[in-house]
């Protein structure tokens, strides 16, 4: 709990919550102009076969430039939040509602999200134990056996740090162009977790907001969560991959909205309402990117040690266009010295090398790339083009979706 301590005294904050009875787990709901966050409640409530303590926190935020309507949905959201408090005041539930206004300027999911896990963080340090915090949306629904399968996996597996959790977004309910559009982005997100795992990078997980879980004491050691009005899960969870004991908890699940939304800049809610507004085909990064990326990544081990003049050997002689003139662009040689010149073995070097060619440091070259020199594909057509597609269903979209979920769903990806 050194780590605990030590972060929360850098924060220099007062807890907001007085202390309550210590909680394994505590689940951290950032909302903003929801109004389904009974909805939510509802599915953790229910939930079967977790019989400890649980503590749930509840960020409803503005800022003073917040809108009326939304200001409104808040007081609405708060009003229903009150009233079912007593549902959760067992003596094993906690629900904790906090009323946060943020400066002009400020806030964001990142920022709420933050704040309640901070308070997760003080609870635990009062109470002198470690603990779980797992986040989640406000929009969102998870699985029957959520609470026990987390608990079970952290608690069986002393070295886990950070649980990625499956999702679903549901696809019964909606229009038919809401459908495709939902069906198109999800299948967009397996592609970019396929294809990172098809390049070898260690850290190939997904990044949402509401689907994970990570011990405190991890938390605090890599600096918390960050204040980003978007992007915030990404970011965060890069940190906590580094860090290594990241797996995948593919045993239960959330199902995220797949309605349209324009409360962050980017994301889910976003993509859906473009989709629909253009009634076109998502468009994607061509595979050729990540094949040339592979090349590249394949041969990184012959790296160590290496000379200038045998790396531009390499780069020139042995590399695709893609992936060498974004090295070049890149500068990538000064990384790998300043790599090679801290590293003591291969295998230092390895984990250093993929820390810095990092997952964003791919989104770089994939975004440079297409930028210059080659045109995006649409979905479609991408996701045929991984080799585990001969594993998926193309008879129509939603076949394809599910074949693909099945795929990724049958082994558990881990970074030690």
């Amino acid at each position: 709990m050194k780590s605990c301590t030590s972060y929360i005294a850098k924060q220099n904050e007062k807890s907001i919550l007085s202390e309550l009875p210590y909680a394994p787990l505590t689940i951290v709901i950032p909302c903003y102009n929801e109004p389904n966050i009974l909805a939510t409640l509802e599915s953790i409530l229910g939930n079967e076969g977790y019989e400890q303590h649980l503590h749930i926190i509840v960020v409803v935020n503005q800022s003073k430039a917040t809108s009326d309507e939304c200001i409104t949905q808040n007081k609405k959201t708060l009003q229903e939040l009150e009233s079912v408090k007593e549902n959760y005041a067992s003596n094993l539930h906690r629900l904790s509602v906090l009323d946060i206004t943020f400066p002009s300027g400020e806030g964001g999911v990142g920022a709420a999200r933050k704040i309640g896990m901070d308070e997760a963080v003080k609870q635990y340090v009062q109470h002198g134990k470690d603990g779980i915090i797992v986040s989640l949306d406000a929009d969102t629904i998870v699985a029957t056996n959520y609470l026990a399968e987390i608990y079970n996996a952290f608690t069986n597996n002393p070295k886990t740090n950070t649980l990625i959790i499956n999702y679903e977004h549901p696809l019964h309910g909606l229009s038919k162009m809401q459908k495709e559009a939902i069906i198109q982005y999800e299948l967009y997100l397996r592609y970019m977790t396929l294809a990172y795992r098809y390049v070898g990078h260690p850290n190939a997980f997904h990044t949402i907001g509401s689907a994970f879980a990570v011990r405190a004491s991890a938390c605090c050691k890599q600096g918390g969560m960050n204040k980003r009005q978007a992007g915030e899960d990404f970011y965060f969870l890069q940190k906590l991959m580094a860090l290594g004991g990241c797996s995948e908890l593919n045993s239960t699940c959330v199902f995220p909205s797949s309605r349209t939304s324009d409360r962050v800049p980017f994301g889910t809610g976003k993509a859906i309402k473009e989709l629909i507004n253009s009634n076109n085909e998502l468009q994607t990064y061509s595979f050729k990117a990540f094949e040339e990326l592979k090349t590249f990544f394949d041969m990184h081990e012959s790296l160590y040690k290496i000379t200038k003049t045998d790396y531009e050997a390499i780069v020139y002689n042995e590399l695709g266009g893609l992936i060498k003139s974004w090295l070049i662009e890149d500068n990538f040689f000064s990384q790998l010295k300043e790599i090679n010149g801290n590293c003591a073995s291969l295998e230092m070097f390895s984990k250093k090398f993929f820390e810095s060619f990092s997952i964003l440091q791919i989104i770089k070259y994939l975004n440079f790339s297409h930028t210059h020199f080659v045109q995006k594909s649409g979905i479609y057509h991408a996701i045929s083009c991984l080799p585990q597609s001969e594993f998926f269903d193309f008879q129509n979209p939603e076949r394809l979706l599910l074949s693909v979920r099945k795929y990724l769903q049958k082994d558990t990806f881990v970074k030690l």
